[in-house]
């Protein structure tokens, strides 16, 4: 890869990673402003209506390939594009409509009345129309790839949080509730899609001669990985977690080659242990959520020691710089991986001469 020096190593630290046996690590991915940057950038033209600015998959591929070269992607890092249209939204592929805000998009639930009249929907349609844009951003970002960057699936989502999007959240708590049966029967069918969703978008990936698959998170894996998930999980009990989520998330890590899960905030600690029961999942990777001490601080090391000696992996993004060697002095390094930046590239050069 042209932005990487050592892809091949860095490969193989991944590959090594996912297995618990990485050698001299951790996996550390390093962002920071090239040192010899272009003297110009490309002009990009940008689209005056803000929904233009989501979907025209020329401009968002056109953008991203201006600003690679002014970043640097050191140690295990690597540039990574992925068509966002919203976390979550396979949701628009089943029949939602989504709603675009500048920063984030919101997904309108289906003109039902009843849980069973989600049934219909639930069925893939390749002539989907925001299925067809995504299959299309794909393709715009890999011919224009290069083996410059890798393009990763996008934000898909979990089960339970497409089908709160779909049925309403405040609709679906009341479903878990007077309609367990049933809700569990629509769960495992948008499973069903989710694994096509998956696959249809690495086809895309194999046939355009991809090396390995990548994602938001910003992992590499020589064959399938995704971050699974489920933010509505903060609203539920441990009981109704491991009733309703857990089967589910063991039928995508047992499907996925390498799997790790979000987990998003303080409302999400209870389902711990379910998490680490889960045999099949590789990694966790935990998110502090808003106002919150950083995933660097001492306060989240109990949990981190939970992970790893549990034998799972722990991603922690967004850790500061100056917080990394203490990370390292605390966890073990052959299960961690850790996201940084730093505001030089010979800022980043010194933290990795000085942390290996």
């Amino acid at each position: 890869m042209n932005y990487v020096e050592n892809w091949d190593e860095v490969k193989e630290r991944y590959e090594q990673w996912w297995t618990g046996k990485l050698k001299n690590g951790p996996l550390l991915n390093i962002h920071a402003p090239a040192a010899k940057p272009p003297a110009t950038r490309v002009q990009v033209n940008t689209p005056k209506d803000m929904k233009e600015r989501w979907l025209d998959a020329q401009y968002r591929t056109a953008s991203y390939c201006a600003n690679l070269p002014f970043g640097a992607y050191l140690k295990d890092a690597f540039p990574s594009y992925w068509p966002n249209f919203g976390p979550g939204c396979s949701a628009t592929y089943i029949g939602s409509e989504p709603s675009f805000a500048p920063d984030t998009v919101w997904f309108l639930p289906l003109p039902v009345e009843t849980l069973e009249e989600i049934e219909p929907y639930l069925k893939f349609d390749p002539e989907n129309y925001w299925w067809k844009l995504l299959c299309e951003h794909i393709q715009v970002a890999l011919r224009a790839s290069n083996g410059d960057f890798l393009v990763g699936h996008t934000d898909m989502g979990g089960a339970m949080d497409i089908l709160a999007s779909l049925r309403g959240t405040q609709n679906l708590l009341f479903d878990l509730i007077e309609q367990p049966d049933m809700v569990k029967k629509i769960e495992a069918k948008i499973i069903d899609l989710w694994f096509i969703f998956y696959d249809e978008q690495y086809k895309l990936m194999r046939q355009a001669g991809q090396d390995g698959t990548s994602a938001w998170m910003g992992l590499w894996a020589q064959k399938t990985w995704y971050p699974l998930q489920c933010d509505f999980s903060a609203m539920i009990s441990p009981e109704h977690f491991s009733e309703f989520v857990v089967p589910n998330l063991r039928r995508q890590c047992q499907w996925l080659t390498h799997s790790v899960y979000h987990w998003d905030g303080p409302g999400e600690i209870p389902h711990l242990d379910h998490l680490l029961a889960i045999k099949e999942l590789n990694a966790i990777q935990w998110t502090p959520g808003a106002g919150n001490p950083n995933v660097d601080e001492e306060v989240w090391l109990p949990l981190y020691k939970c992970i790893t000696e549990s034998g799972k992996g722990l991603v922690l993004l967004g850790a500061r710089s100056d917080r990394i060697e203490w990370l390292m002095s605390v966890l073990p390094a052959e299960r961690l991986f850790i996201s940084t930046s730093c505001g030089t590239e010979a800022e980043a050069r010194e933290l990795i001469r000085k942390v290996f």
